[in-house]
């Protein structure tokens, strides 16, 4: 929005209100104005919001008939503004014309400003003796001795004054430093897009652009692309967030359009958080590309599938291998493959599920105490897992023996 503010020197004839574009300098005066608002009105980037002409008159003669024909004369004005413009700006466009009287109480300052003092004094008295009586106060102004020879030809015309307002709109996209600005007093009112460009565009650092996609969310609800991108943060850094893209992926949704990136990242989600039927599902619905292959392969792993994805999931690396084998039941081909993998707690852990299956109990034995050393949190779940419960009951046993 801007507003724009303007003088127009026009001259009426005495006691006429019709504007004579012949008289004076009102065709140069008018049409610079017009050019104004014709700029603005063919550019289809901008548009007229309102238009308000006003003007002040000086206050000699009748009050009430100085504002009627300054009010007439202003309509004039305006009615003439308004024939140069298309009916479709009209139309939309707020458009105000008013008039006033500038009160005696301007030619004292004006005066007082010019150092005459005295004279200001003399209008100054006037005004006090017949205050809110404008047509009094005229009276009595015209008879002070100095008036005729300087109040009508110095102080009078700067009194008269027509002036313009109006505001534009122009439709542009704010700058990335504009958004900045705005998210600082008012987040709320920034669209999508803006939230968008300053997610992917102003963050410097992760923690910066994680405000403003939990921001973007809180201000938008329903801004998918958003939450998509959240969430592929939070998997990123092993942190997969089941609840953050469910609420859009349930039958029923409004969300007209549902991105194959947010069913792909969903997808990841369900994986970590154990809703593997959720997973299959989804999958499902993405299209048979080598960007989501990957996705549906993992799928077919996590709902029992194993022999469709084998070859694929085991290439990834020597731990899927041995995983798959294991699924398969591939028990000797596991072990033999287990015992080449290296030393980390993972690694430890397969090794133990691996010998223990096959009966190496002092291999199992080990391997399993060299996985708990390393990360004593895989105690919780070799407690429940089936391939290592009777070594994990053996082994309560020993401690509380000892």
């Amino acid at each position: 929005m801007r507003d724009t503010r303007g003088d127009v020197m026009l001259t009426f004839r005495v006691n006429d209100a019709r504007l004579d574009m012949d008289q004076g300098n009102n065709r140069s005066e008018m049409n610079s104005l017009l050019s104004q608002l014709q700029r603005i009105e063919n550019d289809p980037d901008a548009a007229l919001k309102s238009f308000y002409i006003y003007s002040t008159s000086s206050p000699e003669g009748n009050y009430e008939k100085n504002v009627t024909l300054s009010q007439r004369r202003m309509q004039s004005a305006l009615d003439l503004i308004m024939d140069n413009l298309s009916p479709t700006t009209r139309r939309y466009m707020e458009v105000k014309s008013d008039a006033s009287v500038e009160p005696w109480e301007t030619l004292v300052k004006m005066l007082r400003a010019d150092s005459l003092n005295t004279e200001a004094d003399a209008v100054a008295e006037i005004i006090a003796r017949y205050p809110g009586q404008m047509d009094m106060q005229s009276v009595r102004v015209r008879k002070l001795p100095f008036y005729s020879s300087l109040i009508p030809e110095k102080y009078l015309p700067r009194m008269r004054k027509v002036s313009y307002e109006f505001l534009t709109s122009q439709y542009r996209y704010l700058t990335d430093d504009e958004i900045a600005e705005v998210y600082k007093t008012d987040p709320k009112s920034l669209s999508r897009f803006e939230f968008f460009r300053l997610y992917r565009y102003v963050a410097k650092t992760p923690a910066e652009k994680e405000e403003y996609l939990k921001k973007a969310l809180e201000t938008h609800p329903n801004f998918i692309v958003a939450a998509t991108d959240l969430s592929a943060m939070k998997l990123e850094r092993g942190e997969a967030d089941y609840d953050l893209l469910a609420a859009y992926l349930k039958p029923g949704n409004k969300t007209k359009k549902i991105p194959d990136e947010s069913r792909l990242n969903h997808i990841a989600a369900c994986l970590a958080s154990h809703h593997y039927l959720e997973a299959d599902s989804l999958a499902s619905l993405l299209p048979d590309t080598p960007k989501f292959h990957k996705a549906k392969v993992y799928t077919d792993v996590f709902n029992g599938r194993y022999e469709e994805a084998m070859q694929e999931v085991a290439a990834e690396s020597p731990i899927n291998e041995v995983v798959i084998l294991l699924a398969l039941k591939a028990n000797d081909q596991a072990w033999r493959k287990a015992s080449k993998l290296g030393g980390s707690a993972e690694e430890e852990y397969l090794k133990a599920v691996a010998a223990n299956r096959v009966d190496e109990y002092m291999a199992a034995v080990s391997h399993l105490e060299n996985a708990l050393r390393l990360k004593p949190e895989l105690k919780e779940i070799a407690k429940i897992d089936g391939d290592l419960i009777d070594l994990m009951e053996e082994r309560e046993e020993e401690e509380e023996q000892i």
